[in-house]
C-alpha cells in the first residue's frame, strides 16, 4: 500500500500487494495501519482516493492464512477482527471524505474496506460480494452492519446470509455504489466526485452517521433461509441471520461487537475448518491444473465415440469450450441423440443467459458427426465412451488406436472397469488412460484422470490440461476397480441395503441423510443414477472386493431392477415419477420396503445411528483409497467427494469427517457396528490416520 499526494491537497491510497491480485494478508493489514498513521498525523489533505495497482480492487482477506489464526483461542480471533474493525473505523473518522475506485470485483475483506469509505465508484461490470458465509464465516470486519445500513435491512439479508454476488446496477439502485461508470472512466470520475464532496463536509459527515445509525425496529422482515437447527445442520446460515437481524437496531459499537463474537465462534467451528481446508486445497488444486494446461500444447481437435446421453455430455463441453469435434457411433439413431443432447444443452445455456445465440451456433458448429472410422485420424485426444461392457470397449479401443496418430491420447470414460486391464490389447497403452467424467457431464465438475501401470506422466498431464481447458476439474487418481469415487460410494449404496432389509424405511433414510447435509438421500440418488447402471456396477465392484463388497443379504435395487424399474429414466424406481410435470419431483413408492425382510422397529434406531451406518463404510473406503494410494492424498480425495457425489461440503469430504469425529471416536463407532460385516472393520484406519498426522 502506497500514499502518493495528488494536485490541490488529495492523496491517492493505492493498493498493490505482491501477486496477481490484491490481498489482504497480514503484511497488508499492517501497511493499511501505517497509511491510516500517515494520514492521520498529516495537516491540511482535503481528501483521499482509495485505488488498486491491479486490474481489481480487492479479493479479499489472506484465506491461506485463516487455519494459522483460526488455531488460536476464541479470544484469540476475536482481538484480529476487533484490529481490523478499528482498521475500518479509522477510515471512516478521517477528517476528510474518501472515495473507493472499484474496478472488477471487491469481495469480502475487500469490500467491507471498501464499505469504510464515505463513497464508491465501481466500474460496470464488477461484482461485490461478502462470501464468508461460504467458509462458515461471518463478515468481521463490519461488513454486515455497514451493508445493512446501506442498503437497507431487506436488502442486505440475501447478500450477506447466502453470500450472492452484487452486480454493478443493483449496487447503483440499492445506495450501495454512487456511480457505476466505464472502466477507463473510473479513476477520472472517481476524483470528480471526491473534489466536489470535499468541498461541502456535511455532505460526507452525513454519509457516515448513516452507516453508523441503527434500524428502526419496525422496518425489520425476517428472510427465510435454507438453514435449520437440527443438530447435523450447516448452522452458518441461520447464525448469520440471527446476527444481521437482532443487530441491526442496536448502536454501531455494539453491532460490530456482536459481528465480531459470532466470526470468532464460527472461525472455531468444524464446519470453518472443513470449508476453509477446501477452498485452500482447491486454490491449490487450479493451480496445479494450470500448470499442465501452461506446460502442454492445446489439443484443438478431439474426438468422442459413443453419441449416447453421456458422449453427448462430453462432446458439449469440448465445443462449448471451442474445441473441434469428431462424434462417432456405428448407429445412426445413436448420433441423433447425441446432437439432440448437445442442442438441448445449448438451448439451456442460452435460455439462461450464459451463453448468445451466436455463440450456441458456433459450438454447434464445432461438432461433425461420423459412423465411419476414418474421422478420427485427426484428433489429437478421443474419449471413448461406448457402453460400460469391457468386452465392447476393449474392441472399439483397439480398433480406433489404429486410426489415431502416433502422439495421440487415447483415453475411456469408463466408471469402474481397470484401465490396465483395458490397455493389454493396445499397442501404445503408455498413451493411453481414463478420463472418467460424471452425469450429467455440463452440471458436474469433476474428472478423474485415471492412471493405468503403464500409462506415461507426459499422457497423465496432456489428460489434466485436456480436462482443465474444458472446463472441469480433474484429480488424478490411480487404476483400481470403481477408480475413487464410485468406490467409496459403493459402500455407501451396501449400507443402504443393510438398512433396508433390517425393516428401515428408505424414506426415513433419505430425510436423515438429507438433514445431515446430502443435497439427495441414497434411494434418490440410486434412481438418479438408474438402477441397471448401479446394479451393473455393483457387480463389478463386488467382484474387485468380494470380502467387503460382496452382499450378505438380498440387493433390493436388483429386485427392482426385475421388475422393469430403471430408477428416474423411466419414471419409476425406488419413488415414482410417473404424471409428473416436473420430473425434479418424486412420489412414494412402497415397492422397495415389501423386499424388506427385517423387523426393526423407527423407534429401536436413532438419526444418528442411520447416519453412522451409512457414512461409517464410505469413510473407510476413503481411507484404505489413502493408504493404498489410490488418491494423491487426503485433499484430493476430500474434493473428489465433494465435486462428484455432492458429499456435503461443510463436512470437508470423508477424510475430514473422520478427523471431526475424531479417530478414536470413530474408530469405536466402527467396532459398534462390526457385527453387520466387514464393511465397518476399521481398526486399520487410526495407524493409518496416524502415520498421515505425523
Amino acid at each position: 500500500m502506497s500514499l502518493f499526494w495528488l494536485p490541490e491537497e488529495f492523496v491517492e491510497w493505492r493498493l498493490d500487494m505482491p501477486g496477481p491480485v490484491n490481498i489482504l494478508n497480514e503484511q497488508a493489514i499492517r501497511e493499511w495501519g501505517e497509511a491510516l498513521d500517515v494520514l492521520e498525523d498529516t495537516t491540511g489533505i482535503r481528501g483521499v482516493i482509495f485505488t488498486s495497482g491491479k486490474n481489481s480492487f480487492i479479493a479479499g482477506a489472506d484465506i491461506k492464512g485463516f487455519p494459522s489464526l483460526f488455531s488460536g483461542s476464541e479470544n484469540y480471533v476475536e482481538r484480529w477482527a476487533a484490529h481490523c474493525q478499528e482498521l475500518c473505523n479509522r477510515i471512516e473518522s478521517l477528517p476528510f471524505p474518501s472515495v473507493a475506485a472499484i474496478d472488477r470485483f471487491a469481495l469480502g475483506g475487500g469490500l467491507e474496506f471498501a464499505l469504510s469509505a464515505d463513497y464508491r465508484v465501481i466500474s460496470h461490470g464488477a461484482r461485490l460480494a461478502l462470501p464468508e458465509v461460504t467458509l462458515g464465516l461471518c463478515p468481521g470486519w463490519g461488513g454486515s452492519v455497514r451493508l445493512s445500513r446501506l442498503m437497507g435491512l431487506d436488502a442486505a439479508i440475501t447478500y450477506i446470509v447466502e453470500g450472492k454476488t452484487i452486480d454493478s446496477d443493483t449496487a447503483v439502485s440499492r445506495c450501495l455504489v454512487d456511480l457505476a461508470v466505464k472502466p477507463e472512466d473510473l479513476l477520472n470520475e472517481s476524483m470528480a466526485l471526491l473534489k466536489s464532496r470535499a468541498r461541502s463536509p456535511q455532505l460526507w459527515q452525513g454519509r457516515r452517521e448513516l452507516k453508523r445509525a441503527p434500524i428502526q425496529v419496525h422496518s425489520v422482515k425476517q428472510k427465510d433461509v435454507k438453514a435449520t437447527t437440527h443438530e447435523n445442520a450447516y448452522r452458518a446460515p441461520a447464525e448469520i441471520l440471527h446476527l444481521v437481524s437482532t443487530s441491526a437496531s442496536e448502536p454501531f459499537d455494539k453491532a460490530l461487537k456482536a459481528e465480531r463474537e459470532l466470526f470468532a465462534r464460527l472461525a472455531k467451528s468444524s464446519d470453518a475448518r472443513n470449508l476453509v481446508g477446501l477452498f485452500i486445497a482447491e486454490q491449490a488444486l487450479k493451480k496445479r491444473n494450470s500448470s499442465s494446461v501452461a506446460s502442454m500444447p492445446k489439443a484443438d481437435v478431439g474426438g468422442v465415440i459413443g453419441a449416447g446421453v453421456m458422449g453427448g455430455g462430453i462432446a458439449y463441453q469440448m465445443a462449448i469450450s471451442g474445441m473441434k469435434v469428431i462424434l462417432k457411433d456405428i448407429a445412426q439413431p445413436a448420433l441423433d441423440l447425441g446432437v439432440n443432447t448437445i442442442n438441448t444443452y445449448l438451448s439451456k445455456q442460452v435460455k439462461r443467459g450464459k451463453i448468445t445465440s451466436s455463440e450456441a451456433e458456433v459450438a454447434c458448429a464445432n461438432v461433425s458427426t461420423t459412423l465411419a472410422d476414418e474421422p478420427v485420424s485427426d484428433c489429437q485426444i478421443l474419449v471413448e465412451a461406448v457402453a460400460e461392457r469391457f468386452g465392447i470397449k476393449s474392441s472399439v479401443l483397439s480398433a480406433l488406436e489404429k486410426r489415431l496418430p502416433a502422439g495421440a491420447i487415447l483415453s475411456s470414460n469408463t466408471s469402474t472397469i481397470s484401465i490396465s486391464d483395458l490397455a493389454q490389447t493396445l499397442s501404445r497403452p503408455e498413451h493411453f488412460c481414463g478420463i472418467h467424467f460424471f452425469n450429467p457431464v455440463p452440471a458436474m465438475p469433476l474428472v478423474e484422470v485415471v492412471r493405468g501401470e503403464k500409462t506415461s506422466d507426459e499422457t497423465i498431464t496432456r489428460a489434466v490440461a485436456f480436462a482443465a481447458a474444458i472446463g472441469k476439474t480433474p484429480i488424478v487418481v490411480n487404476d483400481g476397480a470403481g477408480f475413487y469415487v464410485n468406490r467409496i460410494l459403493f459402500p455407501y449404496f451396501n449400507a443402504f441395503n443393510l438398512l433396508l432389509n433390517a425393516g428401515v424405511g428408505f424414506l426415513r433414510i433419505d430425510a436423515v441423510m438429507e438433514r445431515f447435509g446430502w443435497p439427495m438421500g441414497p434411494a434418490a440418488l440410486a434412481d438418479v443414477i438408474g438402477l441397471d447402471i448401479l446394479v451393473h456396477a455393483d457387480g463389478v465392484l463386488q467382484q474387485a472386493f468380494p470380502d467387503r463388497m460382496r452382499h450378505q443379504v438380498p440387493v433390493i435395487a436388483e429386485k427392482l431392477l426385475g421388475e422393469g424399474f430403471l430408477g428416474k429414466k423411466n419414471g419409476s424406481g425406488f419413488y415414482d415419477y410417473s404424471g409428473l410435470l416436473d420430473a425434479s419431483r418424486k412420489k412414494t413408492s412402497i415397492r422397495a420396503e415389501v423386499y424388506a425382510t427385517g423387523s426393526i422397529a423407527e423407534h429401536e434406531i436413532s438419526d444418528q445411528e442411520i447416519v453412522d451406518r451409512l457414512m461409517i463404510p464410505m469413510c473407510l473406503e476413503a481411507a484404505r483409497c489413502l493408504a493404498d494410494n489410490t488418491i494423491h492424498s487426503a485433499e484430493d480425495g476430500n474434493l473428489a467427494a465433494v465435486m462428484g457425489l455432492g458429499f456435503p461440503r461443510f463436512r470437508g469430504g470423508p477424510l475430514s469427517y473422520i478427523e471431526t469425529v475424531g479417530v478414536d471416536a470413530f474408530v469405536r463407532s466402527a467396532s459398534l457396528l462390526e457385527n453387520l460385516g466387514p464393511l465397518y472393520e476399521g481398526d486399520f484406519i487410526l495407524t493409518t490416520f496416524m502415520s498421515a498426522d505425523s
